[in-house]
């Protein structure tokens, strides 16, 4: 990964130039207060993302990651949206405990273990077979440094150790009451319980730790602030709360393993504190919520005022001048 150098003068030639500006916002969203947000919302274009499609935290490092498919990068910011660096890769990622990352070929079958821009091992898992050519899409990791493979392509997520070795699979249109339509995000809790997104079968399945039999599902499909039209990103909380993008819908949805939505906050549209096709979300340990939104190509973050109660979001405006292409 790229180390990035102090902002110098427009002159020296640099292609790279990084911004910090911090905003207070006092407003109301369908009756919540939203006090914090970061946005990326640099006056070129040339400072915003292309095609951000997925983002993963590092909880060891503090560190958010923010993987740009049209870019064919991944772009590293600090919980307060300082850049610290860049990589190429074809991919999302996830980072070890160690720090190294664990980036997939989209829509291909390999993953790949590097630290920055060198490369430790690379992995095919053609061999693994399926019904259809496995298709990587995204990739989490649980706090065992175990690895779920999200392979859309089987319907199915393959879950490794460190090493790249399978240890079992979750999900597959072959597993009986299981049966995944169209895979979305995968997350794990702290016990090891997996949530797997679905936007055509039931929305959300939870498999249990041990071999992912047998499945649960929950929520209802729909349209509604109680239901679920396309929860492209998903994650869990250290309650044991499951976080929710709907792209569709435009919000950000909070609810429990019995299925329930329990609160929504945000409402569709592209201002401070709206979602246009929010497509990732992630929870890290200081119960702040950060939503990647693929319409307007940006990165949101929301600070709990209340661990306790996690739809009293407070929010604050930071623009982000991206990566500076």
């Amino acid at each position: 990964m790229k180390r990035l150098g102090r902002r110098q003068a427009a002159g020296l030639g640099l292609t790279v130039v990084f911004g910090l500006a911090m905003l207070f916002l006092s407003t109301m969203v369908q009756g919540q207060e939203l006090v914090f947000q970061f946005s990326l919302e640099g006056p070129a274009p040339d400072r915003d993302f292309v095609d951000p499609t997925s983002l993963f935290y590092d909880s060891k490092f503090q560190r958010i990651y923010v993987y740009d498919h049209g870019d064919g990068k991944i772009f590293g910011f600090t919980l307060l949206g300082a850049n610290v660096g860049e990589m190429d890769a074809s991919g999302p990622a996830a980072v070890d405990l160690d720090g190294r990352f664990y980036v997939i070929d989209e829509g291909g079958s390999s993953v790949k273990i590097q630290r920055f821009t060198t490369l430790i091992r690379e992995k095919d898992f053609t061999s693994i077979g399926g019904r259809n050519k496995i298709e990587f899409s995204r990739i989490c990791r649980d706090e065992k440094n175990q690895f779920y493979l999200v392979d859309r392509g089987n319907q199915r997520v393959l879950v490794v150790d460190s090493n790249l070795n399978l240890i079992r699979t979750i999900g597959g249109p072959e597993r009986e009451n299981g049966e995944i339509l169209e895979i979305g995000a995968v997350a794990v809790d702290r016990r090891g319980t997996v949530y797997i997104s679905d936007s055509k079968g039931a929305p959300i399945h939870i498999f249990g730790r041990v071999d992912g039999r047998p499945p649960r599902n929950i929520g209802i499909n729909g349209f509604s602030d109680s239901t679920y039209s396309n929860p492209s990103g998903l994650a869990v909380d250290r309650m044991g709360q499951i976080w929710v993008a709907d792209s569709n819908a435009g919000k950000v949805k909070v609810g429990d393993s019995s299925g329930w939505v329990n609160k929504v906050f945000g409402e569709y549209g592209q201002g401070r504190g709206q979602f246009f096709k929010p497509v990732d979300i992630a929870v890290d340990i200081y119960s702040r919520v950060f939503v990647l939104e693929r319409g307007t190509k940006r990165l949101q973050s929301f600070i709990q005022k209340d661990p306790n109660h996690p739809y009293r979001m407070k929010q604050e405006q930071i623009d982000w001048l991206g990566s500076g292409r």
